[in-house]
């Protein structure tokens, strides 16, 4: 009886964990579209998006965006040419956009997994 009850705990557990990690994903993708709605279309929106996609893919989720376009993006960056002319671009702040609707992209994710 002891054998068959944690077996049983075994198998919810392992199933728990296969949806929490399938949750994370969908959320990840979420945020991801998000994020790169919030620049736009174009080119910035996908090095954005690709930049999160590359990291879950890599066997994690994390919302830390990683290309280093991703993250000039975000922060925004100054720059001196070759001909010493200062080029700066204000920060988009989508990572703290994202974060704040986390949860609420957290609950869709949920709904997604269950259809």
């Amino acid at each position: 009886m002891a054998r068959d009850f944690a077996a049983e705990v075994d198998a919810w557990r392992r199933s728990a964990e296969k949806m929490a990690d399938a949750v994370l994903r969908e959320a990840v993708r979420i945020a991801a579209e998000e994020a790169g709605a919030h620049l736009g279309d174009g080119e910035d929106a996908e090095a954005v998006r690709g930049s999160l996609a590359h990291q879950e893919d890599a066997g994690g989720a994390s919302l830390s965006f990683g290309s280093e376009k991703a993250k000039a993006l975000n922060y925004g960056f100054t720059v001196m040419d070759s001909d010493g002319r200062k080029h700066s671009q204000p920060g988009r702040n989508f990572v703290g956009l994202v974060a704040r609707r986390w949860p609420r992209i957290v609950e869709q994710a949920v709904r997604n997994i269950q259809k």
